[in-house]
């Protein structure tokens, strides 16, 4: 993994050299380096299983004190962390709904990791913690990172070995049930959505987003416009005022392509986009070549683990996550 995370960066370094927009470029640049740079901080710091811990707590309680922000933010309209104010979800200290659940999909399966612990003794703590999570994360309401979590935990509860088939079809089966049906108050369910594509805004927009990165894609298809392009090559895509954008929705005029993949094939191309999926491929496949020597309790935590990247991968072909400056 190591590897792919050098050659992607050495490739973004390369391609100043046909970006557009050099200062912008470069900007994009810095904020690879950067989260480069903490990765290998984090892999440098936790160098055996006791520092290792404390790290993982430490990341629990940020999401923690997050989704208390969260929950206070529901109840008085305001958050404390940032004065932000409620709209029709909670953000709590993330610009955007969407960003937050995202963030929690990641956190909701290594919340769980603590019950495979067999020393551990505060189960019913741990358990207020997942619930924690969990409620913050349906109240920050997103379709797009609700419907990937389930599918992706779905298909590694039925593939679990050791689990009666009661339980898997009894567990898959609730949580459909709240994936599909699970609404706030501003928003539809996934099941409305399904059952009125055609007419239903949220899709009706995003697929005219994808359009509009796919028709950029075309011109510069293998080696993109540079990094951190996206807003300035769109000009000539977009309407020319917001009152013009199709569907009502003038608060997208010239708004990123709700698609990490697409914003980063125009932004580096196809070249950067491969190396840049070579990163977690390589993740992955290390994960899996170390799984079939670990404990089943370690086996099940690395599966949790899996859950979190994954659904935020997944969730990713439906909003910019991947780069997103708070995740």
């Amino acid at each position: 993994m190591n590897t792919a995370i050098l050659i992607f960066a050495l490739y973004c370094l390369l391609s100043l050299l046909w970006g557009h927009h050099p200062y912008l470029n470069f900007r994009g640049l810095v904020k690879h380096m950067r989260d480069f740079l903490i990765f290998f901080m984090v892999l440098d710091v936790c160098q055996d299983r006791t520092t290792l811990k404390k790290f993982f707590y430490f990341i629990m309680l940020g999401a923690t004190i997050t989704c208390l922000n969260g929950l206070y933010q529901y109840i008085d309209g305001v958050d404390l962390i940032r004065n932000s104010l409620m709209r029709s979800r909670v953000n709590s200290s993330f610009n955007f709904p969407t960003a937050l659940s995202s963030y929690l999909a990641l956190m909701i399966p290594l919340s769980l990791t603590l019950f495979l612990n067999e020393k551990t003794k505060n189960r019913i703590f741990y358990a207020f913690l997942f619930g924690l999570f969990l409620l913050t994360f349906m109240l920050s309401f997103s379709r797009a990172t609700l419907a990937p979590l389930f599918i992706v935990s779905s298909v590694f509860i039925i593939s679990a070995s050791g689990l009666k088939k009661i339980y898997k079809w009894g567990v898959v089966s609730g949580m459909l049930a709240l994936t599909l049906f699970s609404q706030m108050s501003a928003s539809t369910s996934i099941f409305q959505t399904l059952s009125n594509l055609k007419h239903n805004s949220s899709v009706s927009e995003r697929t005219y987003l994808w359009k509009i990165a796919k028709d950029i894609i075309k011109e510069k298809p293998v080696l993109g416009y540079g990094l951190n392009s996206f807003a300035q090559v769109n000009r000539d895509y977009y309407p020319k005022t917001p009152p013009e954008m199709p569907y009502g929705s003038k608060y997208l005029h010239r708004a990123y392509p709700h698609n990490s993949y697409l914003q980063i094939w125009v932004d580096i191309g196809i070249v950067g986009l491969f190396l840049y999926v070579l990163i977690y491929f390589s993740l992955l496949k290390a994960v899996f070549e170390k799984k079939p020597r670990l404990t089943k309790i370690s086996s099940w935590k690395l599966n949790l683990c899996l859950i979190g990247i994954l659904s935020y991968l997944l969730a990713s072909l439906f909003d910019s996550y991947l780069i997103s400056t708070q995740l």
